[in-house]
């Protein structure tokens, strides 16, 4: 060995996992899906501090390799990207990461959201500072559960540095109906069509010309004459990220454009499909003790910061609720969603249509 060399010890098989729940501050029973929401905040609040933004293909390469290395390297490479870039959204949801234009994140230095203002107990860490870079007193109250951080005890302030918001001010749903609030944004100006925007590439967001209740991932098509009006549209850029715009057609041929903030995307989404009367569904199963819902499509951030505050999240991206389940119901019913149920049946209080097959998207309004 050369003097002054560094010592490289080769880690027996099983016990990688192990060791980075050692380097990233983490009880030795952590499972193996809060350690990998861990993983990909320590990669993230490496590449940025906090300052400066990373892709999602330069995160995703950093990540993978590690993550990897948590299954002794036995798993389908291009199956676990997906699933990371699942959980980078799932992060995002909850406000430890920041989306920005062009496929970009941020990592937040974060707050304590108290979720019930009549017991100061019920807190929650919102951040993307790992473990091992928060307050020792901080960091011995987290308890990891999926991708959220519940504080196991009262958390002063004054004592983590961190300042703390209450429930509503952290969720930031719009104060105006879903409909209102989709009409503004599409009726704001657009812009000419960039020379570098290949409209041919573009893919428009079209719930009329969808079957009623399909995902909103299959509500995408190509462009025709038949859509005039606006619409949502998407092309997805070299270097594994989406840019969305909302773009106005008359007979098939874009006209004007307007880059979209991705953080507004989904609820746009859930919006269009309230105008054309094709809501996407929500699986609600009541039981003695609990109810269990599975969403069908993404909800957007809001709501979905709402479930990770009120509810328990599953393996499966479906959620348990204990309580809290009037507040959740009002919540997607605002979206417009059909809560789908065997017994008892859940009627949404919104006034939802049908879908109608001659709806073609937006039109313009003044």
């Amino acid at each position: 060995m050369i003097t002054g060399a560094p010592r490289i010890d080769e880690l027996p098989p099983g016990s990688a996992a192990q060791h980075v729940r050692r380097a990233l501050g983490l009880p030795m029973g952590t499972p193996s899906a809060e350690l990998g929401y861990e993983l990909l905040r320590a990669v993230t609040w490496a590449s940025t501090g906090g300052r400066a933004p990373v892709s999602t293909r330069t995160l995703l390469d950093r990540t993978v390799g590690l993550d990897a290395a948590l299954h002794d390297g036995d798993v389908d490479a291009a199956a676990r990207r997906n699933v990371l870039r699942g959980r980078i959204e799932d992060l995002a949801g909850i406000g430890d990461l920041a989306p920005l234009p062009r496929g970009q994140w941020l990592a937040v230095p974060g707050c304590i959201v108290q979720l019930d203002a009549t017991d100061p107990d019920s807190q929650l860490l919102v951040s993307g500072v790992p473990l091992r870079h928060l307050d020792t007193r901080l960091r011995s109250a987290v308890a990891p559960d999926g991708a959220r951080r519940i504080l196991t005890g009262h958390i002063r302030a004054a004592d983590v540095g961190l300042p703390v918001i209450g429930f509503d001010d952290w969720v930031r749903r719009p104060r105006r109906s879903l409909r209102a609030w989709t009409e503004s944004l599409l009726t704001d100006s657009l812009d000419a069509v960039p020379e570098d925007l290949e409209a041919s590439a573009l893919r428009f967001y079209v719930p009329a010309h969808a079957h009623p209740g399909a995902r909103q991932s299959e509500r995408w098509f190509e462009a025709d004459p038949s859509l005039h009006g606006r619409y949502l549209a998407r092309v997805d850029a070299l270097g594994g990220w989406t840019q969305f715009f909302v773009a106005e057609l008359r007979a098939g041929i874009v006209v004007g454009v307007r880059e979209q903030d991705p953080h507004d995307v989904r609820r746009l989404m859930y919006g269009l499909d309230l105008e054309a009367g094709n809501p996407t569904v929500v699986r609600w199963a009541e039981t003695q003790h609990e109810i269990r819902l599975r969403p069908t499509s993404p909800l957007p951030y809001a709501e979905t910061r709402v479930l990770t505050a009120l509810a328990e999240s599953r393996a499966d991206r479906g959620w348990v609720l204990t309580r809290h389940a009037g507040t959740v119901r009002r919540v997607l019913t605002d979206l417009g969603v059909t809560l789908k149920t065997d017994s008892p049946p859940v009627r949404s209080t919104g006034s939802v249509r049908r879908a109608r097959p001659t709806a073609r998207g937006v039109s313009r309004r003044n």
